[in-house]
């Protein structure tokens, strides 16, 4: 069967990809769930930085 006499393109690897779930929707979901995993370590780091102004009034 030919694909041009149907109009039809064949997909590039790229968009294989993100049909089948890549992208930058893989990539948000890897983000969200590195920072669920880290994040009492992210908050702990935070909250140090944040105390160490001390009572300066900045």
């Amino acid at each position: 069967m030919n694909l041009d006499s149907l109009n039809l393109v064949e997909l590039n690897s790229q968009e294989v990809q993100e049909v089948d779930g890549g992208g930058w929707i893989a990539d948000a979901q890897k983000a969200l769930e590195d920072l669920d995993k880290n994040w009492d370590n992210l908050k702990k780091r935070f909250m140090d930085g944040y105390n160490s102004y001390g009572n300066c009034g900045c």
